[in-house]
């Protein structure tokens, strides 16, 4: 799974018209060693459930399964010095369509997910720019509803997954930064890529 060409051109033109900025920017503060700072942040982005048709009896036949959709997410966190933070955020993953076939009978529906995570971040910061990885338990909830005839069925499911996370930031000025990111929880392999904004206080 690749990064959306929206997304890449985004982080691209971003990164091209900051640069300049992201150096005077460091001019006016850099990060004390043993800094510690609550954040908080917000991100879109696109989400991509490989699992989401998967291990469906043999009787069913998928006749459409959009696993791709639209997603936003917010986020919180206490950053104890330049290389480590812990963070919590929720992330909604969007309402993926779905058109299946069982017993000849068509039934349409959609499946509305979300995710809850708390995470431990490890970071590389530079004068510029920094690098993060994150790793945490996360509760995934999804709510799945079909119709057929006069018939409509609404299911709810809440699992525990792995969470983990690669990105990257940009510091613009003392207290905002750009922010981008892949996420993965192992729960039917759900995948979420984002680019957004992240405010230190």
């Amino acid at each position: 799974m690749r990064l959306t060409a929206g997304a890449a051109l985004l982080l691209g033109s971003i990164v091209a018209l900051l640069a300049p900025a992201t150096g005077n920017a460091q001019a006016q503060r850099k990060p004390a060693a043993g800094e510690s700072t609550w954040y908080v942040g917000g991100s879109l982005g696109e989400t991509n459930i490989r699992g989401l048709c998967n291990g469906l009896p043999a009787t069913v036949t998928v006749n459409n399964c959009a696993s791709n959709k639209s997603g936003w997410k917010v986020f919180g966190g206490y950053q104890v010095n330049p290389n480590f933070a812990v963070e919590a955020s929720f992330v909604e993953l969007g309402k993926m369509g779905v058109n299946l076939t069982s017993g000849g009978a068509t039934q349409s529906g959609s499946v509305d997910a979300r995710a809850y995570n708390l995470d431990l971040m490890g970071m590389l910061p530079s004068t510029q720019y920094a690098l993060f990885g994150k790793l945490g338990v996360a509760r995934v909830e999804a709510s799945s509803t079909l119709s057929g005839g006069a018939t409509t069925t609404t299911v709810g499911e809440r699992a525990n997954s792995a969470h983990y996370a690669v990105g990257g930031l940009i510091n613009i000025d003392r207290n905002w930064r750009l922010r981008a990111e892949f996420e993965h929880w192992s729960r039917d392999r759900i995948d979420f890529y984002s680019v957004g904004v992240q405010y230190m206080f």
